[in-house]
């Protein structure tokens, strides 16, 4: 009789520590032609391939045998289970067959499929262990809970409501650390800590550097309280906050619509429109210096999306300085696109700017060519960003792109119209 190998399913049964195991087989007499009939099978469990370390066995009577099919389930005899420490004590394990009172073959190892009893995923049960290890890109999930009352102590949960890791202790869950997480509410004034506090800038709601802070609850674009230089400073203010674009976390200073008569970057009147629609805004210079002393980079965002990121902030405390010119090189510039320089100039003044001029971002030198328009290169060259009117000198020109990076593309190659093209809105974080 010859013994064909089909396979070892594994099922759990009624006992968190016994199992049980579908063994699936096929028999062929000594022609080779598939057996039929009913015959006794042993199965044998070893923990050898040739000992007699014998772990367990079943024995089965009338075994229906189907052109040479059948299968038999080990541990579903009550009085003698199969208790999974066997697959936890052993090396290996090794199955032996035994058909009407013949051992077919040599014994087979078990591999993967039965170690699955006492390791794995558990769903919907539970796990014993004196402790659980997560290596490389493990992940420890826990369940989610709203709920205040418990009756494991020890449980964890995360609860999504006060958005942290809370314990059981025995009757109530309670936040890791003794301490409230603190998370992002709705204030009439703009969003603030669930606490009451204030970040110092909308960087810092959306990455904050307390572990005691989250950014989770009332989160998203719009008016956030920031005190850039904390508390006992100047007062706080309401700002708008980019919280999506490039990674989030722009406190918005300035936009312009492209039509006559805003302000200009350098500007120190405070104009209140919806930066998100591109409506006139801008705050005053002690709150772009507040925030330039905090700040990293600069985000000048146009209406269609597209961006030009600077990695320093676009002042810094020199802006409120009577005939003040501030210019830096070796600026590193990156479009939406990916596209980047590092060999950039920017600068911004606040004289000499009836006609433009007050704020520049270029690829070469500023020329200060003219006493009327002073970051103004002549033809306007080459500026990834600047501001000219020469119809009216009323120091309110608009804006545009005479050198693209990227996908930061040309607006006009040098626009003396009084108002510019370029809709965009300035933010740093």
């Amino acid at each position: 009789m010859r013994w064909v190998w089909m396979g070892v399913l594994f099922t759990a049964s009624a006992s968190a520590a016994d199992v049980e195991m579908d063994h699936q087989m096929r028999a062929l007499g000594a022609t080779g032609v598939p057996i039929n009939g009913e015959l006794s099978v042993v199965i044998r469990l070893f923990g050898s391939a040739g000992g007699s370390d014998l772990l367990f066995d079943d024995t089965f009577t009338n075994v229906s045998f189907e052109n040479g099919y059948a299968s038999v389930r080990l541990g579903t005899n009550p009085a003698d289970p199969l208790d999974a420490a066997v697959f936890q004590s052993v090396s290996g394990v090794w199955l032996e067959v035994q058909v009407g009172g013949s051992v077919l073959g040599v014994r087979q190892s078990l591999v993967s499929a039965p170690f699955a009893a006492v390791a794995g995923s558990v769903v919907g049960g539970t796990v014993s262990a004196s402790g659980i290890t997560l290596t490389g890109s493990g992940e420890l999930v826990l369940g989610q809970s709203s709920s205040t009352t418990c009756s494991t102590a020890g449980a964890l949960v995360w609860d999504p409501v006060d958005a942290g890791v809370k314990v059981c202790d025995g009757t109530e869950f309670v936040q890791l650390g003794g301490s409230t997480l603190l998370t992002v509410v709705g204030s009439p004034l703009g969003r603030t800590w669930s606490d009451g506090g204030l970040a110092l800038s909308c960087e810092q709601y959306r990455r904050p550097n307390s572990d005691l802070n989250v950014y989770v609850g009332s989160t998203g674009d719009g008016e956030y309280r920031i005190d850039p230089d904390g508390p006992g400073g100047s007062d706080p203010w309401t700002a708008y906050c980019d919280m999506a674009t490039d990674g989030g976390g722009w406190t918005v200073v300035h936009a312009v619509n492209g039509a006559d008569g805003q302000q200009p970057l350098v500007s120190n009147t405070e104009v209140g429109g919806d930066p998100d629609s591109y409506e006139q805004y801008n705050v005053s210079r002690a709150k772009k210096m507040g925030l330039s002393a905090i700040s990293n980079d600069t985000l000048f965002l146009r209406r269609d999306g597209r961006w030009l990121r600077m990695n320093r902030p676009a002042f810094d405390s020199t802006l409120a300085t009577s005939n003040i010119d501030r210019e830096w090189s070796g600026v590193t510039l990156t479009a939406r696109n990916g596209a980047t320089t590092t060999t950039a100039v920017a600068g911004y003044t606040n004289f000499n700017i009836t006609h433009g001029g007050d704020y520049g971002v270029n690829s070469a030198a500023f020329d200060h060519h003219s006493g009327s328009y002073r970051h103004l290169n002549s033809g306007c060259a080459p500026q990834y960003l600047y501001s000219y009117s020469s119809v009216q000198g009323d120091g309110d020109a608009g804006y545009d792109v005479n050198t693209a990076l990227g996908d930061w593309t040309v607006t006009v190659g040098c626009d003396s119209a009084e108002g510019g093209s370029l809709v965009f809105r300035t933010g740093m974080r």
